[in-house]
């Protein structure tokens, strides 16, 4: 059910000169896959025009169910509603999991629509690469107490050499330690095209710049569709960062798991969507509050409701505002067919 606009809401959008849709996120279902656990942390951004809302965030499923209900302002010229699905992280941006577009064209106001909506996906990617980045060892020092404050910056390089830097994500610092645990989770959204992933170590600074320790490269080919695999991997070490006395070599050790495009379903959104009243629907709705005991109030409310039918009820306390309003005054209340 959709439960409409509360009337300090209509009386804000009225002040406005905007009309009003309201709107229940119901549920979705077969959405993508953004967590190495195989589920997603899944929330809902509704945006009309300008204006937007979020809904709460259901944890570990790819079923999720909000039944939560909105109001937005909304204008003759808003007639698309987006809605964005994105996944919740704990550390590092939130992923988009996909978008649904509704079209508002074809409601009138009061009426109401109910329906499933397919999410179209990430634009351009060519699956989701599931990252856990869990440990490393051995790491070169580069501070004068014999450690480093290291993190990692991960993203797709083409075989040019040339970096995606979009699909960055970095991990958190982990402060004075060689061999520092991050347990961090990410999803990549994997560019269409030849690239690998390459995940940078670094040692922070609070003065100056960061130091390079070194790099790994990882081939997607050298991965099995989703198939979790957890591996160490042997870190190129950064020639300021090389040492003489180094005796081991600085692992990285990751948890991958590459899920193709064509295996990460789009899903569906419900939505129950009504405009309550357009901004045109009474000459662009731009209502002036008259004073108390005005005498045009009531003949001027009934005569605008003769008008617009069946699509309005007008409060005789507003009437409408608008470059015509006072030649309209001089015309005579009644003659309410050209406000604008």
């Amino acid at each position: 059910s959709i439960a409409l606009a509360s009337d300090e809401f209509r009386r804000e959008c009225a002040e406005r000169g905007m009309g009003i849709i309201s709107f229940t996120v119901v549920a979705a279902s077969g959405i993508s896959a953004a967590d190495v656990e195989g589920t997603s942390d899944p929330y809902c951004v509704c945006r009309v025009g300008s204006e937007s809302v979020k809904t709460t965030t259901k944890l570990k499923t790819l079923r999720p169910v909000w039944n939560e209900q909105f109001s937005l302002p909304i204008t003759s010229s808003d007639r698309c509603m987006t809605v964005s699905i994105l996944d919740w992280d704990r550390f590092g941006s939130n992923d988009e999991i996909g978008s649904v577009s509704v079209s508002l064209d074809s409601l009138e106001a009061g009426q109401t629509m109910d329906g499933w909506f397919r999410i179209d996906g990430r634009r351009g990617a060519a699956g989701t690469l599931l990252v856990v980045v869990k440990n490393a060892a051995d790491l070169p020092a580069m501070d004068l107490n014999g450690k480093s404050d290291p993190y990692c910056v991960m993203q797709f390089v083409r075989p040019d050499g040339t970096k995606e830097r979009t699909s960055a994500k970095r991990t958190r610092t982990i402060s004075k330690t060689l061999d520092p645990v991050w347990e961090e989770t990410y999803a990549l959204a994997v560019p269409r095209g030849d690239s690998e992933l390459r995940v940078d170590v670094w040692d922070w600074d609070a003065i100056g710049y960061d130091d390079h320790l070194g790099s790994v490269q990882v081939a997607l080919s050298a991965l099995t569709p989703g198939v979790r695999t957890q591996r160490s991997f042997a870190i190129e070490i950064a020639p300021n960062a090389m040492s003489p006395h180094r005796t081991k070599p600085a692992m990285i050790t990751m948890e991958l798991c590459y899920i193709p495009s064509n295996e990460a379903p789009d899903g569906m959104l419900r939505l129950l969507v009504q405009v309550e009243s357009w901004d045109d629907d009474m000459a662009n709705n731009q209502y002036l509050s008259l004073a108390s005991g005005d005498p045009h109030a009531f003949s001027a409310a009934q005569a605008i409701e003769k008008e617009l039918g069946k699509r309005a009820k007008v409060d005789p306390n507003l009437l409408v505002r608008s470059k015509g309003y006072q030649e309209w005054a001089k015309r005579g209340v009644h003659n309410v067919v050209d406000l604008s």
